[in-house]
């Protein structure tokens, strides 16, 4: 029994002793250069595969949707990218704000589709508790961005 109970003890003793000393912090190395940003492009700023494209679309009285086609985007759309859709939200002390769609205010959701082939793009406002087209009783504009991401870069 003295024997089981020493065998114990200093088993216990050497698990306490290799949780506490066993284990060493690793040490940090010195950070990377930041890396490269993407360069200027004439519609917005440009990084690796990604495009961003601002632009206004008016909305015509009885109108539910609207289709937009932004110039230089069709040739360079391959099957499998992806389009991200955002809506001017604000600007605030020179700086704008973007929602990302679909978006709901007063009433009305903006949903934001696009066909896989050619980049092409249509915005549909539906009546938030109906589901309706929601058309205006006059033109209204809105501001909106889109981000196009290849499909290198979105996992297609």
């Amino acid at each position: 029994m003295k024997k089981t109970v020493k065998f114990l003890t200093m088993g216990v003793l050497f698990i306490g002793l290799s949780l506490t000393t066993g284990c060493q912090k690793e040490v940090e190395g010195p950070k990377g250069e930041q890396g490269l940003k993407g360069e200027q492009g004439s519609q917005g700023e440009q990084g690796p595969g990604a495009k961003t494209y601002e632009f206004n679309m008016t909305f015509d009285a009885g109108a539910g949707s609207d289709f937009h086609i932004i110039s230089g985007l069709s040739s360079n759309f391959s099957n499998g990218d992806a389009l991200l859709g955002f809506i001017f939200y604000d600007e605030f002390q020179g700086t704008k704000y973007w929602a990302p769609l679909p978006y709901t205010s007063a009433n009305r959701v903006y949903l934001f589709n696009f066909n896989e082939n050619t980049g092409a793009f249509w915005i549909n406002l539906k009546n938030a508790t109906t589901g309706a087209d929601f058309p205006f009783t006059s033109s209204q504009t809105f501001g909106f961005r889109a981000v196009h991401g290849s499909r290198s870069i979105v996992g297609g």
